[in-house]
């Protein structure tokens, strides 16, 4: 087990002085598709250019919902390869031209890329990788041959880079435990979560949303991916146990491999009508504000992201203790409900606390994650390294 570590938040530095010497990062990643990951690494890209560092990001599929949210002065650079796997040797040659000072990649298997291209192309000393996840876990779980061996080439490669970035303390324990990695060749910097986008959020009035919201009953709202790794299948199970006690609906936002699945457990449990499973949203805050509470229901996690808005908005938060992320978020609970995982009971009589006994100061631990203070913790972690 890896022991206590320090977590990078940038404090001591003046908005005001240049914060990075290098004035070229280059983020490279696989799309812009609307995972949790990819929202934090744009976030990371718009922050990093209004400190006025020159940024380009280069992607294997210029595609996805959350292209949209990219600040127009970011670059981007779509690779022609289109495949992951393959793009390691174009990687090597774009950073030859470009002359970027440094190169910060995120998820496994674009930092599998990103190590090998470094070692051809001599930009190790150059060379962040983030992970988001658990690594383990992931690895468990993935179907695509490609990604699998990434994860499998890791333990070797993860040598490469200048540094590892791990999102969250649970993380680093994850990276450590897989990888075999050093403990200092690990840090952590939170994601940049809290932005000035959902600081100056103005909340839309519930009729505008979803028709749930007109109902006279409690709303829990649900933001993810819909795959195995989120167990909304133990949310339903729960819910279900919620309204023989209590009318209530649920409003799940996000697509994913497990919405047949899930769709047929619905109509098994008979739930039409008390949830639905609207899809990808490109802004859920107005959801998350106006529910009565917010649930996670994950089997292991990282840093999520969604637990972090839904303080920001003040919407009170129940979250499975998984590994990793929630325990962390919430300070073991003192700013929101944990839960075992898979512990249905528990899970829906906790949904009842919170709509009756939720007294915690959510939008004062919400602040712990701001944009701000991640970039100021990337910049710490590439002084030290520099």
């Amino acid at each position: 087990m890896c022991s206590e570590t320090q977590v990078f938040e940038g404090k001591g530095l003046s908005m005001s002085e240049k914060i990075i010497n290098q004035e070229h990062v280059a983020v490279f990643m696989h799309d812009f598709r609307g995972g949790g990951a990819e929202r934090v690494s744009i976030s990371l890209c718009n922050e990093l250019v209004r400190h006025d560092v020159k940024t380009t990001i280069i992607v294997v599929n210029n595609k996805g919902e959350m292209a949209r949210q990219i600040s127009e002065t970011v670059n981007i650079i779509e690779l022609k390869s289109m495949r992951m796997a393959t793009s390691f040797w174009e990687l090597k040659n774009v950073v030859k031209k470009i002359k970027p000072d440094k190169v910060i990649s995120h998820m496994t298997h674009a930092n599998v890329t990103a190590c090998i291209a470094s070692l051809l192309g001599g930009f190790r000393e150059k060379l962040f990788i983030v992970e988001h996840n658990q690594m383990q876990r992931n690895y468990e779980v993935v179907r695509k041959r490609s990604v699998k061996l990434a994860y499998l080439l890791a333990k070797v490669i993860y040598k490469a880079p200048k540094k590892i970035i791990a999102v969250s303390e649970g993380v680093k324990d994850s990276v450590c435990e897989y990888t075999s990695a050093k403990r200092e060749d690990v840090a952590v910097v939170y994601n940049p979560v809290v932005t000035n986008r959902i600081l100056n959020h103005v909340v839309s009035e519930k009729i505008e949303l979803h028709p749930y919201f007109n109902d006279d009953v409690p709303v829990f709202v649900m933001v993810g991916s819909l795959t195995i790794q989120k167990n909304y299948s133990l949310f339903l199970q729960a819910f279900k146990m919620f309204i023989c006690k209590q009318d209530a609906r649920a409003v799940i936002l996000g697509e994913g491999e497990e919405r047949q699945k899930l769709e047929a457990q619905k109509e098994l449990l008979d739930l039409r009508g008390k949830v639905d499973f609207v899809g990808f949203v490109d802004n859920p805050y107005d959801y998350i504000a106006n529910a009565d509470a917010f649930v996670m229901s994950s089997s292991w996690e990282g840093l999520p992201t969604v637990l972090i808005e839904a303080l920001a908005l003040g919407t009170v938060v129940v979250s499975t203790d998984c590994k990793s992320g929630p325990r962390e978020i919430l300070d073991s609970g003192k700013y929101g409900y944990l839960v075992d995982v898979d512990d249905v009971n528990a899970l829906s009589e906790t949904m009842f606390d919170a709509l009756n006994n939720a007294n915690f100061d959510i939008k004062a631990r919400s602040m712990t994650f701001t944009a701000e203070a991640s970039v100021k913790g990337y910049f710490n972690v590439i002084r030290e390294g520099a």
